[in-house]
């Protein structure tokens, strides 16, 4: 790793990769809340993820950042639902999960993972 790349890490490239740690987080959340273990092996960890937008061009990094808001905002909208009374919380949140999966394995494949 060279002195640039160490530095490029500390810098965030926008403001949508620093969801990425609240998307990880409701992710396990909801697979708590679910009772499901998912499958884990369709999306990369967290620091990959990082690693690989910090290297992808700038085009990719656009794309990336527009499914992040996406995501972000139906994690955000899943979660409050989850807190509300109503449907089975268990299959809500199993659902929210498979969702957020979903979109983090779409950004996976943006930054070439």
């Amino acid at each position: 790793m060279t002195a640039q790349d160490r530095i490029a890490e500390r810098i965030p490239e926008s403001p949508e990769l620093e969801r990425i740690p609240q998307l990880y987080a409701i992710l396990e959340i909801a697979r708590r809340m679910a009772r499901s273990e998912g499958e884990k092996a369709d999306i990369p960890s967290e620091s990959s993820l990082r690693h690989a937008y910090i290297r992808a061009p700038g085009i990719a990094k656009k794309r990336f950042d527009a499914v992040t808001a996406d995501a972000a905002r139906a994690a955000t909208g899943g979660a409050q639902a989850l807190l509300g009374e109503g449907e089975d919380r268990a299959a809500a949140a199993g659902r929210l999960a498979d969702h957020l999966r979903h979109e983090l394995a779409q950004l996976a494949r943006i930054v070439g993972l």
